[in-house]
């Protein structure tokens, strides 16, 4: 299936065109990036690990480590990302072939109300998809795709995948991995996976309007107010908050701290969705006795 080798990008992709939606840097940002850090403390004050809030895709050419980053790579004995393996194609691949049939569902156009047509077919016409081929697949498995295929050609590596090379030779560990995190589609309701649907394409209508503001929020570090953004798509939705963000962030925060158990101390990178607000990785952490203290 032509279509099969976009969707290894998974969850990350559609959270990244939430919160993230990118495009051409200011040519000479005016202020230095501080993308949002914090070094976790115990009661009694020892350094645990780091939180690092990402961005899964970002625009080429843009500017974001700054000397304090560095400093903690340099620190950290281990780097742990939401999906170590994300740059696996074929698993991707072969997951999604497994999990994605369609099942007897109706023409994805029939799937959706009529605005939303327009927009797919709008969409659809701006990319190499084609109908056919996501008629065939469940509609989790489109709205990965057109996620996917709507990503602005500018778009450089992401965060995560910079520092996965950073620690190129360091152990690197993962929260979930891509088979997991595909499952979490995979298991929503059909009514979820259309509102799911819904909300990708007005994502993507409304990135098109601005394309580097959330960019420049990330490198600023403002997780507040990419949260709100997140808030007015795709994780406005409740359903598909619990299921993308709230749930995860739980079963995370215990895989935290056990992993600050250990004697290694790790940098914990995930994306910015996930550290801002009462369900966010630092409130969780935080209500389990640690300190968190922002570096920048």
């Amino acid at each position: 299936m032509q279509m099969v080798g976009r969707l290894f990008l998974g969850l990350t992709q559609i959270l990244a065109l939430a919160l993230a939606g990118c495009g051409s840097p200011d040519p000479e940002p005016v202020t230095p990036p501080s993308p949002a850090l914090w070094q976790v403390e115990s009661a009694d004050g020892e350094v645990e690990g780091w939180l690092f809030g990402t961005m899964h895709a970002l625009p080429a050419g843009m500017r974001w480590k700054t000397p304090e980053l560095e400093r903690v790579i340099a620190e950290a004995d281990l780097l742990v990302v939401e999906a170590a393996d994300l740059y696996d194609g074929d698993l991707g691949a072969r997951t999604m072939a497994r999990l994605a049939r369609g099942r007897g569902l109706p023409s994805l156009l029939d799937r959706l109300e009529s605005e939303e047509r327009t927009a797919l077919e709008e969409v659809v016409a701006d990319s190499d998809l084609s109908l056919s081929d996501l008629d065939r697949v469940d509609t989790w498995a489109a709205a990965l795709t057109i996620a996917a295929a709507s990503a602005p050609e500018s778009d450089g590596p992401g965060a995560d995948e910079a520092l996965v090379e950073a620690f190129d030779g360091r152990d690197i560990r993962q929260l979930e991995g891509v088979v997991h995190q595909l499952s979490i589609f995979d298991r929503l309701p059909e009514k979820e996976q259309r509102d799911l649907m819904r909300a990708v394409l007005a994502d993507i209508e409304s990135r098109a309007a601005e394309p580097e503001r959330l960019a420049r929020l990330w490198r600023a570090g403002d997780v507040d107010a990419l949260v709100e953004e997140g808030e007015k798509g795709i994780l406005g939705d409740p359903e598909l908050r619990a299921a993308l963000l709230t749930e995860r962030n739980l079963d995370w925060s215990e895989q935290i701290r056990k992993l600050f158990a250990r004697p290694q101390r790790p940098l914990i990178a995930a994306g910015a969705a996930h550290m801002a607000g009462e369900e966010s990785l630092p409130a969780l952490l935080g209500k389990r006795g640690y300190r968190l203290v922002r570096l920048q």
